[in-house]
């Protein structure tokens, strides 16, 4: 099971995620943020080296404005696959599953070969509106070659658009490890085999 600070809680939107630019912010402000809006601790910032007035604060502090966009040029960034829950997860043909807004879980899994250090950083975020819904961290798993499980949990109906997940290097580079995007649908008959529809349909034997 996913360590401390794993996405278990619903999603509501960070209360930081229309921030304006770091600078407009003291470096207390800025600490401030990151604890209050994060599952992030004091603890786990520190040991990383987030501290106040450090530039890997400041960049974190830039990543609640859901404004602020993460990609990469290299090519080792890893693809998350997305699934159901209690399954393995696979990549579909177009990398991004269709799942309905009835959905709880959304269930993906992370390869982890390659990835060194203790834990990643992890941010969700609607790209419909740039809302951030969830930062925070995640232990790595012991297994050099082991496959890491994430979820997004919302006890209501997801609002339809596009989503991604994405997994950053917890230091100042803040570099982009993988990622992967899911959408959530305006009609049940587009979603994926795997979504929670799909799948009461196939148990109910409903057309």
């Amino acid at each position: 099971a996913p360590a401390a600070h794993s996405l278990q809680r619903p999603a509501p939107a960070l209360s930081g995620s229309t921030q304006p630019a770091s600078d407009a912010y003291s470096d207390s402000e800025m600490w401030n943020a990151v604890i209050g809006s994060t599952g992030l601790t004091a603890q786990w910032l520190q040991s990383h080296g987030f501290t106040p007035g450090s530039k890997a604060l400041e960049q974190l502090h830039a990543l609640l404005n859901g404004n602020t966009a993460i990609t990469s040029t290299g090519t080792g960034v890893k693809h998350i696959a997305f699934g159901p829950q209690g399954s393995t997860p696979h990549v579909t043909t177009d990398g991004a599953p269709t799942l309905s807004t009835h959905e709880r879980y959304v269930n993906a899994t992370l390869p982890t070969g390659g990835m060194a250090g203790d834990s990643v950083l992890l941010r969700w975020r609607n790209m419909s509106n740039n809302q951030i819904m969830d930062i925070s961290a995640q232990t790595l798993p012991s297994g050099t070659d082991s496959a890491m499980p994430l979820w997004m949990y919302s006890p209501s109906d997801w609002a339809p658009g596009r989503y991604r997940v994405e997994v950053l290097t917890p230091n100042a580079d803040l570099a982009l490890q993988a990622a992967g995007e899911f959408v959530i649908a305006t009609s049940e008959s587009s979603v994926t085999s795997f979504s929670y529809h799909a799948t009461a349909q196939q148990l109910s034997g409903s057309p």
